[in-house]
């Protein structure tokens, strides 16, 4: 129980660093008629959400085919934001290293949870390094 709190409670304050950081330079963040900011802002928001509700081994094997499609959406926002400009890519950056500290704090709670880690590394590893791709 003690580690599903801590869980919501990072999710928490992800959302409201993702909810500070929406609405900043959106415009800068648009590519061919899309916003990469509100794209990643929800992608974040969907897997932190997602990441709250897995609180066993039975939740972590249901939640896996959700975890690699949101990869597959990662790999779509990855190739938009190789077209922003290096001023809007800063902003695009910027806005996803604030998310990164709480989103990094949520993965590693579920690593450390029995059988659950291991069910999700691989997912969560590809996630992750696709994020940490896009900085």
């Amino acid at each position: 129980m003690k580690t599903r709190a801590m869980v919501t409670l990072t999710i928490v304050v992800l959302m409201l660093t993702m909810v500070g950081a929406c609405g900043k330079g959106d415009k800068a963040l648009d590519v061919a008629g899309l916003n990469l900011g509100k794209d990643m802002t929800g992608m974040l928001g969907n897997l932190t959400k997602m990441l709250g509700g897995i609180t066993d081994l039975d939740s972590a094997k249901a939640a896996l085919p959700k975890l690699n499609e949101m990869g597959s959406g990662l790999d779509d926002i990855a190739a938009k934001a190789g077209k922003l400009s290096a001023e809007s890519k800063d902003g695009f950056v910027g806005m996803v290293n604030k998310a990164m500290p709480a989103l990094e704090g949520a993965v590693k709670k579920l690593m450390d949870m029995p059988g659950v880690g291991e069910t999700l590394k691989p997912a969560l590893d590809g996630i992750m390094t696709k994020i940490k791709g896009m900085l």
